[in-house]
């Protein structure tokens, strides 16, 4: 899960925006009818092939892959020697100059994360070492989950197989046959997501307690699961007794240790790993939304051309453009309220159910309510941009309309957020 959380962490931003680029390309394509956009005939129907979600997709799983970012970085696991007891002693005790030296520090988040004093020991240096800075030069604390990445790409192929079959089968019984199939695959997937993140949210309230509660003598370190020994036999360098004349050095005492954890430190992971869900991740995982609506504005991009009354009509005032138009506020404003509303039901709902299928009942009501209301932001600008086209194929221009509704209740959805609990 940490290699998956890394990888969204540093290529996520690239991995959308290539493939969002690689979607408005086929869109271009398209307009200019560069582009071969096949039927394929199942039998029993045909489906559309949608060029610029496939892109899309494919694009961003080979830049999420492949890309490589440069960036300097200090791995305590690789820098810190785990087979010299001398330099490994030296490493902890010049600890302080890396983290002063440091501009940020990157903490994957798991469960047992707060019985590692390795890891609270960290932290604490590097809020104390910076503390002494000036404003010019203020720390930057980056603490994600490791659960985020897996939940980043369960969302992420949820809306794809949400959305694909409104393109896909845009009639007939094709149609309803793939809007079933996408809602099992969605359910499941929803089902994932909802039961992980309520198991996060549980792992937060246990963690405030432990922190709260916390005792440098009791806290654990992988020395001491070990016996002091290397696979080998050989004597290993107990880290709880050089990390001790640290904390007497940096902190005065092990009191005072404690003191900082418990109130700086124990107010800061709270606050973020509760907002770890930010907005520039919203929009990763939703991006399949936005291309299936440049995928509609490409088929009626193909459509007005071949109509002149149509063709001759002010590109704002045309239905592909009110296609661009919703789907864009979706993805910027509706999309990241509803999983921001998401977050705070499985929130609310995070209490551990008494018996295994009230747990499960419980994972499904929940799932429930977030379909819901994903149903209703999704549903009605499509049956709008349906009439709209049926009223637009009969000599009516209602096109503007179905753009400015979209625009208005996605406006007002995202104005709600604030008044959300996370």
């Amino acid at each position: 899960m940490k290699i998956l959380t890394l990888a969204i962490f540093y290529n996520g931003t690239a991995a959308i925006f290539m493939g969002t680029l690689s979607a408005v390309l086929m869109l271009i394509l398209s307009a200019l009818d560069l582009v071969w956009q096949p039927e394929i005939n199942l039998g029993f129907g045909s489906i559309e092939f949608p060029t610029a979600s496939v892109s899309g997709i494919l694009v961003t799983t080979l830049v999420m892959i492949l890309w490589r970012p440069s960036e300097r970085i200090f791995l305590d696991k690789i820098c810190v020697s785990q087979s010299s007891n001398n330099l490994k002693a030296q490493a902890i005790l010049s600890l302080a100059g890396m983290l002063r030296r440091s501009d940020r520090m990157l903490i994957l988040w798991d469960p047992t994360w707060t019985e590692r004093l390795w890891c609270l020991f960290e932290l604490a240096a590097f809020l104390k070492s910076k503390q002494d800075q000036d404003d010019k030069k203020k720390e930057t604390l980056i603490i994600r989950p490791t659960l985020l990445g897996p939940i980043c790409i369960l969302l992420f192929f949820f809306f794809a197989l949400l959305s694909l079959p409104l393109i896909l089968a845009p009639h007939g019984d094709v149609r309803a046959m793939a809007i079933c199939t996408s809602a099992v695959c969605s359910i499941a997937v929803g089902y994932l997501a909802v039961r992980a993140t309520r198991g996060y949210f549980r792992s937060l309230q246990t963690m405030e307690q432990q922190l709260q509660s916390l005792s440098f003598d009791r806290a654990e370190c992988h020395c001491c699961k070990q016996n002091h020994r290397y696979p080998s036999g050989r004597p290993m360098l107990c880290d709880k007794e050089v990390v001790k004349d640290c904390v007497n050095l940096w902190f005065g005492s092990q009191e005072a240790f404690e003191d900082f954890v418990r109130s700086k430190v124990s107010d800061i992971i709270i606050r973020k790993l509760n907002h770890a869900w930010g907005y520039r991740t919203a929009l990763g995982v939703a991006a399949p939304v936005m291309w299936i609506f440049i995928d509609f504005a490409a088929r009626y991009l193909v459509l007005e051309h071949k109509l002149l009354f149509l063709a001759n009509m002010p590109f704002f005032r045309r239905l592909s453009f009110s296609y661009l138009m919703t789907g864009t506020c979706f993805w910027l404003m509706n999309v990241p309220s509803a999983l921001q509303l998401a977050s705070a039901v499985c929130k609310l709902g995070c209490r551990t159910g008494s018996t295994p299928c009230r747990e499960i009942a419980k994972n499904l009501l929940v799932l429930s309510c977030i379909a819901l209301w994903l149903s209703i932001i999704h549903v009605a600008p499509f049956i709008l941009h349906n009439h709209s086209a049926f009223w637009l194929l009969h000599g009516k221009d209602v096109s503007l309309t179905a753009a400015i509704f979209p625009m208005l209740c996605s406006l007002i959805i995202s104005r709600s957020r604030a008044c959300m609990p996370i």
